[in-house]
């Protein structure tokens, strides 16, 4: 069937290019390294095709001849096109803006049953599982008792002796005390990387715990996103139930990433123009410098737990700019398997600005010869205070 399959894909490449139709292939055969997702959607024959609209399954086709696939291919790219949506007048755009408002202080209200003691809750490899199941917990390995009362009615507080408890060290990765991890199912953990101060740790907490996941904005204030933020991850949001249902997914996946990216939901059909994202559907954009580099997230953007991976994912892998400041918080940077250029500036110097544009023009000309001679991804340009 490859060959036939192979055919298909030149056949959209070439004769449905503007078409929101994409082809792909899950391997679940041999190790089957994608049991989970194999299992997830049901996939006991092979081949087996299934048609997805927006995440959702549609149905299963059995066509096994060539030509007949491609007109079904072309039937359903035309009969699942995104219709251009209606025209929304101001009015509506600011009551869609007013709900999302809503959503995301929803998202972040105290909740007075967490932590309404405001006290640390010693966690065992037996107990460890169960409290920590659907509520937000911070663990530290050992605790700075103090965080606890700051984060009453927002997220619990545990500790983790790592000593008698070496399967949860390993589990989630502890080499180095304290280790400040933020917890909330479905997704993994987030671990703190900055400085390990009262302050900056609490800080943390609190970006998590009660900071509101996005915020709503129309065209006009996504340019000023693009005049203050060098990277930022803006939502396309419809008004349907199908959307509805997708931004609840999109929501419970950033809660855990609130803190570690700036997100943004728009209803605003002109956003749409200037990030040169689809006329309609739901979209997730990275826009780096100033809204000249979008990077559109492909899907899909259901509630499932792989799509929410994916969506985590995509944003762990944008949430630098192209050239990021060095600290703490990416140090990671160092530890990977690219080539990492430093330019250390000094503050002081007035041709501070001038020294980085150059900086970020050289890392732009790389990146272009990256993709050009479809190289992989090797080279990393960051920049360093000389002077702290």
């Amino acid at each position: 069937f490859t060959p036939t399959w192979l055919e298909v894909q030149k056949y959209v490449k070439a004769e449905l290019p503007t078409a929101d139709f994409h082809l792909g292939k899950l391997d679940c055969y041999g190790k089957r390294a994608n049991e989970d997702l194999c299992e997830e959607h049901e996939i006991k024959l092979y081949p087996t095709m299934k048609l997805y609209v927006n995440g959702a399954f549609v149905e299963e086709v059995d066509i096994r001849e060539e030509q007949a696939l491609k007109d079904w291919v072309k039937e359903k790219a035309a009969t699942h096109a995104p219709k251009a949506p209606e025209p929304l007048s101001s009015a509506k755009i600011s009551s869609m803006i007013s709900e999302l408002d809503v959503a995301a202080a929803a998202a972040t209200n105290a909740n007075p049953n967490v932590n309404k003691d405001g006290h640390v809750v010693h966690l065992t490899e037996k107990t460890f599982w169960i409290l920590t199941n659907n509520t937000p917990w911070f663990v530290l390995a050992p605790i700075w008792e103090d965080l606890a009362p700051e984060l009453r009615g927002f997220a619990n507080v545990g500790k983790v002796d790592c000593t008698a408890e070496p399967a949860l060290a390993k589990h989630y990765g502890v080499r180095g005390y304290p280790t400040l991890l933020y917890l909330q199912e479905p997704g993994p953990a987030t671990e703190f990387k900055g400085s390990r101060s009262f302050q900056r740790l609490k800080d943390f907490a609190h970006g998590f715990s009660s900071k509101p996941p996005f915020k709503a904005i129309d065209a006009t204030g996504l340019k000023t996103v693009f005049d203050e933020k060098e990277v930022a991850f803006i939502y396309l949001y419809e008004e349907n139930a199908q959307a509805k249902d997708a931004l609840t997914g999109f929501i419970q996946t950033i809660l855990p990433l609130r803190n570690l990216a700036s997100f943004y939901v728009t209803p605003d059909p002109a956003a749409r123009a200037l990030l040169k994202a689809p006329e309609s559907g739901t979209h997730l954009i990275a826009a780096k410098e100033n809204g000249q580099s979008p990077l559109l997230h492909s899907g899909p953007y259901a509630s499932t737990v792989s799509s929410r991976e994916y969506l985590r994912q995509f944003v762990l892998d944008n949430r630098y700019p192209l050239v990021p400041q060095l600290g703490p918080e990416n140090q990671e940077i160092l530890s990977s398997d690219k080539l990492v250029v430093v330019a250390i500036l000094h503050p002081g110097d007035s041709h501070r600005v001038d020294q980085l544009n150059t900086v970020r023009a050289a890392a732009r000309l790389w990146k272009a010869k990256e993709q050009n001679e479809k190289m992989h991804d090797l080279v990393q340009f960051t920049w360093l205070n000389g002077v702290t």
